[in-house]
């Protein structure tokens, strides 16, 4: 993932609305998911391929009118795990960011255990 001033605004109001909780995070996160989804996409980066796969799983899953817990958490824990491997190919701010996103991803799917 390139180091834009767009990926990283993106970066940082993704960070954001997971402070304030999965249940705060939820009211925003299909628009939020699928603009990651689509910048994924566009990426060169063949490493991003899984976040993008399990973003879509995630989407799936939110889309539900009662989603299961137990698939949420695992796709919020594959989602950290992607998000961190990613963030060990990235440089400077958005290597910060991601791995701090991928941290509160899997901190989120503990929340749901």
């Amino acid at each position: 993932m390139s180091t834009s001033p767009n990926n990283l605004a993106h970066l940082d109001s993704t960070l954001n609305s997971l402070n304030g909780g999965l249940h705060e995070a939820r009211h925003g996160a299909t628009r939020s998911i699928n603009s990651w989804i689509d910048t994924l996409k566009v990426s060169a980066d063949t490493k991003l391929n899984g976040v993008a796969h399990e973003l879509e799983n995630l989407k799936d899953l939110l889309d539900l009118p009662m989603p299961d817990t137990s698939q949420l958490s695992q796709s919020l824990t594959k989602l950290g795990e992607h998000t961190i491997k990613a963030a060990a190919g990235a440089d400077g701010a958005t290597a910060d960011k991601l791995q701090q996103l991928g941290q509160m991803l899997s901190s989120a799917a503990g929340q749901l255990k």
